[in-house]
């Protein structure tokens, strides 16, 4: 699990949620592996977790995972094998075999349903994950403000500055100076400040 996790280049807090998902498998619902791989098992956990933590914007998520699935076993098995072994999977059908995605459409997520939406540790761990996600977006900048004449609200994000609007504008107005606002991640001392800055603009 951490190998494959690893080679997705999902944090380490993701593995230990796949643990404990497995570990969950082993306790209560041991007829998922009958007749079945334990990797079966394991691949389908791993997108289970991973969808439900929100770790799949591409829609894409299987095939990540059976890519990576075949990398770190390639050597271990033939990478054949690998393959063969993501494509039989025993299920539920009249045809009594199908893929992993089968196995977890037909059989694995109806099991595990309860587990995933009531675990206190995976909802602790989805909203880690998304607090990451937003910390580590870049940050807006104030390139839009004129930095001559810029001056930033003092303990806050907000920049205010001055833009011109040509003459040749599609309106025909003339040229002059108007108020522009530039703001960075805003808390919400910043959103109150901006908010009470562009109304009392407006007001004047």
């Amino acid at each position: 699990v951490s190998s494959l996790c690893t080679e997705l280049s999902f944090p380490a807090s993701v593995a230990s949620e796949i643990w404990l998902a497995f570990r969950h498998v082993l306790r209560s619902q041991t007829f998922l592996l009958q007749d079945r791989h334990m990797d079966h098992v394991i691949v389908a956990t791993t997108y289970a977790i991973c969808k439900r933590l929100g770790l799949d914007p591409t829609n894409n998520l299987f095939s990540r995972i059976a890519a990576a699935y075949v990398a770190i076993n390639k050597d271990l098995i033939s990478e054949r094998s690998c393959h063969l072994l993501l494509q039989r999977v025993k299920i539920n059908s009249p045809k009594g075999y199908g893929n992993v995605i089968d196995f977890y459409n037909k059989v694995y997520a109806h099991a595990m349903k309860s587990y995933l939406l009531n675990s206190s540790t995976l909802r602790s761990t989805a909203v880690e994950i998304k607090t990451l996600s937003v910390s580590a977006r870049p940050q807006a900048s104030p390139k839009a403000v004129d930095q001559r004449h810029a001056y930033q609200i003092q303990g806050t994000n907000v920049f205010v500055g001055k833009r011109h609007r040509s003459a040749e504008s599609i309106t025909g107005e003339s040229k002059r100076a108007r108020a522009i606002y530039s703001f960075g991640d805003p808390g919400r001392r910043d959103i109150t400040v901006a908010q009470e800055l562009v109304t009392s603009r407006n007001c004047s």
